[in-house]
C-alpha cells in the first residue's frame, strides 16, 4: 500500500497532473495557430497594398476611411510598395487582461519615397482582427523592434 501510494496509484495526482499537460498543450497550440493566422493575414495585407487593392481590409470603426485610402493610395503610387526591399523583422505579443491578446508583426521596408517601419496589429481573441497600422521611419527608435535589419 505504501509503494503504490509513493508511485501516485490511487491518488488524483497523476490524473490532475495529466489534465494540466493537455489543457497547457492545447491552449499553447491554439494561441500558435492564431499567431499563424495574423501573420498570414498580415502578410497577406501588405501584398494587397501592393497590388494597390487592400482598401476593403481596414474596417472603418478603426480606421477611417478617407485617412486609409489616401495612405494607401499614397504606398501603391508614390513609394511604389509593390516593389518594396526588406521585410519581416519580428512580432511583439501583448497580454491583455479583460479584452483579447494583441500581436504586432513589425517590417521594415525600403521603398522609392523613404526607408518606413510598418507595424501591423491584430486581435487574437476568437477572431482574427486587424486594429492598428502604423508607419515610421526606420530610424526612430520602437521598443517593439527586438531585431534590427542589416
Amino acid at each position: 500500500m505504501i509503494g503504490s501510494t509513493f508511485l501516485g496509484f490511487g491518488s488524483s495526482r497523476p490524473r490532475i497532473l495529466q489534465l494540466l499537460l493537455t489543457m497547457q498543450f492545447f491552449f499553447t497550440c491554439a494561441g500558435n495557430s492564431h499567431r499563424e493566422e495574423a501573420r498570414l493575414a498580415s502578410d497577406n495585407l501588405l501584398n494587397k497594398i501592393g497590388e494597390g487593392i487592400a482598401f476593403g481590409y481596414f474596417p472603418e470603426k478603426y480606421f477611417p476611411k478617407d485617412q486609409s485610402d489616401k495612405v494607401l493610395t499614397d504606398l501603391k503610387v508614390h513609394c511604389d510598395f509593390a516593389n518594396r526591399q526588406g521585410g519581416f523583422v519580428n512580432d511583439f505579443y501583448q497580454k491583455r487582461i479583460g479584452s483579447d491578446d494583441q500581436i504586432s508583426f513589425v517590417y521594415e521596408f525600403y521603398l522609392k519615397c523613404d526607408s518606413i517601419r510598418v507595424i501591423t496589429t491584430y486581435s487574437i481573441g476568437g477572431r482574427i482582427e486587424i486594429h492598428g497600422f502604423k508607419l515610421e521611419p526606420i530610424e526612430k527608435e520602437n521598443p517593439m523592434v527586438l531585431k534590427r535589419r542589416k
